[in-house]
């Protein structure tokens, strides 16, 4: 069974130094999402991730 989410870290509503400095615009940068991963995880979790995101962005969608 999956655990819905292990870690929730939220930073800071500045952009990414990293984003910006491969030419992402600020507002882009700003609304980006990062997920790590570790030697742990399996394909089952990247499924689970993917899956849970798509189902997240269609009630953004909706909304």
């Amino acid at each position: 069974m999956h655990q819905q989410v292990q870690h929730v870290l939220l930073g800071s509503s500045a952009s990414s130094h990293v984003l910006s400095s491969i030419g992402l615009q600020d507002d882009l940068a700003r609304s980006s999402l990062r997920v790590t991963f570790g030697e742990d995880n399996s394909k089952e979790d990247v499924d689970y991730l993917v899956e849970s995101l798509c189902e997240i962005i269609e009630k953004l969608k909706k909304s």
